[in-house]
């Protein structure tokens, strides 16, 4: 067995799990890590967002890849944008015949409050190639303004 080194690493990209499968990678055992489980442990999920605000809408980016596009709602109510949605895992696979499972499969939930939306009925949402874009319009309104500050003398 060959002892391997550790890198160093930055704060922003270390990983404890990694960290894991790199100590017991040596001995290949098969179940070390919680993501190599059996499909049926049901482990919760949500899928990875973007969020980005421009002058007249937000725009919400959401991987979904393997997900159907009848299983995703989406809803809007009290500035408040949902999304819904179940990734099923593949048919006529039975839990005897996984080697490794890394890809959670279930329902998931993500909601987002926005501070100044228009009406729901403006909201747009496409689907390409497992990203699900969402448009959310802004109010149209008086942007605000540099208020002047006025000194009294005493």
């Amino acid at each position: 067995m060959v002892m391997q080194r550790l890198r160093p690493r930055s704060l922003h990209t270390w990983s404890p799990f990694e960290d894991m499968e790199n100590f017991l990678e040596p001995w290949d055992w098969p179940y070390h890590s919680m993501w190599w489980r059996r499909p049926a442990e049901g482990i919760a999920w949500v899928p990875k967002m973007d969020v980005y605000e421009k002058a007249d809408a937000y725009t919400v980016m959401a991987e979904l890849p393997g997900v159907n596009m009848k299983d995703i709602d989406v809803s809007m109510s009290d500035n408040t944008l949902t999304i819904k949605g179940e990734r099923k895992s593949p048919e006529g696979v039975t839990e005897e015949e996984y080697q490794r499972c890394e890809v959670c499969y279930g329902e998931f939930q993500r909601s987002i409050r926005f501070a100044d939306v228009a009406k729901p009925d403006e909201v747009e949402a496409v689907m390409d190639n497992g990203i699900l874009m969402i448009r959310v319009p802004k109010t149209v309104g008086e942007k605000p303004g540099k208020i002047p500050i006025t000194v009294k003398s005493a």
